[in-house]
C-alpha cells in the first residue's frame, strides 16, 4: 500500500499506518520495522517537508524603456514557485513580489538595501506568475528596476533583473 500526502505548511511530521481486515473492528499498527506488537514503542517515519523555493524569476516586460517626467510605466515581471505557480492559477500569499528602483546598477550585494514596493498578482502564465508594478516617474533621468520574490514570508529572496535570477554580487 502507499499513500501521497500534500503537506500544506512546511515542518516534520511522524507517520506509521495501520490497517484492518475487519472493516475497522480491529486495528493492526506498522511502523518504520514493521508490525508493532502490543505495549511495544512505536518508531515512527519521519517526513520533513521544507517550505516552497523560489526557483526562477524575470522581468517580463518591458526590458527597457524612455519615460518623461509626470508618465508612468507599467513594469511586470514572472516568478516560478513549484507547487503554487505550475498549480494554481490565482493570487497565492505565500509570494510575496516586490520592486525596487536604482539610479544605478547595483550588485546583489546591495539590493537588500534598496526600498521595495509591493508588487500585485496579475494573472497565471504557463506555469509561472505574472506581478505587475504602476510606477510613476517625478524625476528624468535613468531609472534601473529590480524585482524579488519570497515564497517564505520574507526570510528569502530570489532577486531578478531583465536577465531573470541575479546570482553574482
Amino acid at each position: 500500500y502507499s499513500h501521497i500526502w500534500t503537506f500544506n505548511e512546511p515542518g516534520t511530521f511522524a507517520y506509521l499506518y495501520r490497517f484492518s481486515v475487519n472493516n475497522g473492528q480491529t486495528w493492526t499498527y506498522c511502523d518504520v520495522n514493521g508490525v508493532v506488537e502490543e505495549n511495544e514503542t512505536m518508531v515512527t517515519g519521519v517526513a520533513s517537508i521544507t517550505g516552497y523555493v523560489v526557483e526562477w524569476c524575470k522581468i517580463w516586460d518591458p526590458l527597457s524603456y524612455v519615460a518623461e517626467t509626470g508618465t508612468s510605466q507599467l513594469i511586470t515581471s514572472q516568478v516560478f514557485v513549484p507547487g503554487i505557480t505550475d498549480i494554481e492559477t490565482t493570487a497565492n500569499d505565500k509570494i510575496t513580489s516586490q520592486i525596487a528602483f536604482a539610479t544605478s546598477e547595483t550588485t546583489l550585494a546591495n539590493l537588500p538595501s534598496l526600498t521595495w514596493d509591493t508588487a500585485l498578482f496579475t494573472q497565471k502564465s504557463y506555469n509561472n506568475h505574472e506581478y505587475r508594478y504602476n510606477k510613476a516617474f517625478t524625476q528624468a533621468g535613468t531609472h534601473y528596476y529590480y524585482y524579488r520574490f519570497s515564497a517564505d514570508s520574507g526570510n528569502t529572496w530570489k532577486y531578478c533583473d531583465k536577465n531573470g535570477v541575479i546570482t553574482s554580487t
